[in-house]
C-alpha cells in the first residue's frame, strides 16, 4: 500500500504499458485482474482496505521493546509496545504476565541533576513523555544492535489491596 494515499501500490506493466496494481504475491480481494475478464464483478461496493468495518486496530508509527523487572520476585519480561501507548495501556497488556500489576509502582532510572535516580512513571503519559527516550534510530545510525540497550521499567510492590 502507498502510505500517503492508502491505496494499492501500482506500477507500469512492461508488456501492456498500462498502470496496474502491484501484486508481487498474487492478487488480493477487490483488486481487478490485469486482463479484462467477464467473470469479475465490480458490484462489491467499498474495497476492503477502505471499509471501516474491517478495521481491527490502528497502525503504530513505531514500536519499541521494553523490559519489565519485578524487584520483589526478580521476574523479568519483555513486551513490544507502540510508541503512542500510554503507560496505563501498557500496564493493561502487562497483566497477562502479572495479574497484580496495578499493585505496583512503576519506576524508571532517569538522569536528574547530573545523577541517575528512579522516578515514578505518570500512567497517563507515554514512555517518551515520561522521559524514556527511544534511541533505536541513533543505534541504527551507529550500527549498534537494537537489542544492545532495552529500557527497563522497575516494578515495586505496594501493598494497597487493589486486587483481593
Amino acid at each position: 500500500f502507498e502510505k500517503e494515499m492508502k491505496e494499492i501500490r501500482t506500477h507500469v506493466d512492461p508488456i501492456t504499458n498500462l498502470e496496474r496494481p502491484h501484486m508481487p504475491m498474487g492478487r488480493v480481494l477487490h483488486v481487478a485482474p490485469n486482463e479484462p475478464v467477464s467473470n469479475w464483478s465490480t458490484n462489491f461496493g467499498t474495497a476492503w482496505w477502505k471499509d471501516k468495518t474491517f478495521q481491527v486496530g490502528l497502525l503504530s508509527q513505531k514500536t519499541r521493546v521494553v523490559r519489565f523487572k519485578n524487584v520483589l520476585t526478580g521476574q523479568e519480561d519483555q513486551l513490544e509496545v507502540p510508541s503512542e501507548e500510554l503507560i496505563r495501556e501498557i500496564r493493561e497488556r502487562y497483566l497477562e504476565y502479572n495479574w497484580h500489576a496495578a499493585s505496583y509502582t512503576w519506576k524508571v532510572m532517569l538522569p536528574h541533576d547530573g545523577e541517575y535516580t528512579f522516578q515514578v512513571l505518570d500512567m497517563d503519559k507515554t514512555l517518551e513523555d515520561n522521559g524514556v527516550l527511544d534511541e533505536n534510530d541513533e543505534f541504527e545510525t551507529l550500527a549498534i544492535p537494537d537489542d544492545y540497550y532495552i529500557p527497563v521499567i522497575h516494578l515495586y510492590y505496594k501493598d494497597d489491596l487493589t486486587v483481593a
